[in-house]
This record gives structure tokens, sequence and C-alpha cells, in this order.
């Protein structure tokens, strides 16, 4: 008797962590400001847009998580000539938001990758835009001179 109900407690004990295991896998949540992307084996299986508890195989299926606001990236700052060979430093930054999590994933892996080659684009963009143009263009104004032949 003693015996059968210790085998019943051992048994209940390795359901117990079998379940704590298992369903923490197999289970995750996707906010309202996010998607999902289920990957088995580097390859997209399902794409989640709407929130809540959503599954998954456990132990073969990984999830990534990407936001689906706004997103901001801080352009470094650049010393740039312009068009009269003056160097200006311009400091920029980009906003855009995922729209395709598929693509997303395809091209760029992830946020840190897609921050990166956007802030390079971008960087080489400003580049070309700031080379064709004047500096009362670009920050506005009119230049002054001083008596003493300082520019302001």
């Amino acid at each position: 008797m003693g015996g059968d109900r210790m085998r019943y407690l051992l048994l209940l004990a390795a359901l117990v962590v079998g379940v704590m295991v298992i369903v923490p896998q197999a289970l995750f949540t996707v906010s309202e400001t996010e998607y999902g992307v289920v990957t088995r084996f580097g390859q997209i299986q399902t794409i989640y847009s709407t929130p809540g508890l959503k599954s998954k195989t456990p132990f073969v299926d990984q999830v990534q998580k990407f936001d689906n606001r706004i997103l901001r990236i801080d352009v470094r700052v650049e010393s740039m000539p312009d068009r009269e060979q003056q160097f200006l430093e311009i400091d920029a930054y980009v906003r855009y938001r995922i729209t395709d999590p598929r693509k997303f994933l395809l091209r760029l892996r992830d946020e840190f990758t897609a921050s990166s080659r956007i802030g390079n684009i971008v960087v080489s963009e400003l580049r070309r835009v700031v080379a064709e143009s004047d500096r009362t263009d670009i920050i506005g104004g009119t230049t002054e001179s001083l008596p003493d032949g300082t520019i302001i």
C-alpha cells in the first residue's frame, strides 16, 4: 500500500515537472505593439500580428518579436561639405515602421541590423544632398559680415 502511494506521488511529481518544462516552451504571448514570427530551423512557419496567447511546437520552434510601432534611429553625427566646400555638422534621425515582418526578417534579420543598414543609407543620401546644396538652403538665414571680417 505504501509503495503504491509512493509510486503515485513520484508519477505526480514527474508530471508536474514535465508540465512546468513543456508549457513555457509551447506557449508565448504577443502584445498589441509587436509582431510574433515563429520559425522552425530558420524557416518562417507563422506570423502573428494580433495580440494574445499563442502556441508553438516546444523545443523546435523559435519566436522572434518585432515592434510594430514607429521606431527611431539616431544617425551618427557626420561632417559633410556643402556646395562651397564648407563643412557642416549634420545630426539626423530616421523614423520607420515594420509593415511586413516576413520581408523584414528575411532581408534584415533583426532591428539592430536594420538600424545599421538604414543609418548607412541615410548618411550616404544626406552626404549627396548636402553636397548639392548651399549652406543657406540647409540651415537657413543669411550671412552677415562684421566690420572686423567675421562672418556670422
